[in-house]
């Protein structure tokens, strides 16, 4: 079979992040309720301490978060499987009212090899509809990789205070003490 130029670049961003086994079981392990059915069908315990973290990090080349209420620092992992190396700068468009950084900004993979980024994600007003961006990662060797990013967030407002004193997590305001001051 003969791969022209245009196939091989799909192949190659397509192949740019990879979702391993430990990153599906993670995904599963998110879904509330989901833990003897991933025990059962994977043998991998949900609750080993070692499958924290959220739905949003699924290494995929998208990010989608429905319920923004604080900032989420989102992984991703991207595999060099070209036979040189190159280097990736990373462009953002962020969603109205998310603040988006990521680090590294610009980096360099050799053949073969990964790079872990860290997707820094913060609501900075409040949404209940879904808004749109995106990370557009341009190659040194003209690969691109376009990563679509849809937020709602909905920021919740922290009360600090009560009747004048500090809430810690023993004492809870009630809207009673709240209509005495």
């Amino acid at each position: 079979m003969l791969l022209n130029h245009y196939t091989l670049q799909v192949l190659t961003i397509l192949s740019f992040f990879y979702p391993e086994f430990e990153d599906y079981v993670k995904f599963l392990c998110t879904i509330s309720g989901a833990g003897d059915v991933v025990q059962n069908t994977t043998g991998v315990a949900c609750d080993s301490g070692l499958l924290t973290g959220q739905g949003s990090d699924l290494n995929l080349p998208s990010i989608t978060i429905a319920n923004l209420t604080a900032n989420r620092i989102v992984p991703r992992k991207v595999l060099n499987i070209a036979s040189a190396s190159e280097t990736y700068k990373v462009n953002i468009v962020e969603p109205k009212g998310v603040a988006i950084t990521v680090d590294p900004i610009i980096f360099t993979i050799a053949p073969n090899s990964t790079q872990e980024l860290s997707i820094s994600i913060n609501p900075t007003e409040t949404s209940k509809s879904p808004r749109f961006g995106h990370l557009l990662l341009s190659g040194s060797n003209g690969h691109i990789a376009h990563v679509p990013v849809s937020i709602v967030n909905i920021m919740h407002t922290t009360m600090t205070s009560c009747r004048g004193k500090p809430i810690n997590m023993i004492r809870q305001c009630s809207y009673t003490s709240l209509a005495q001051d």
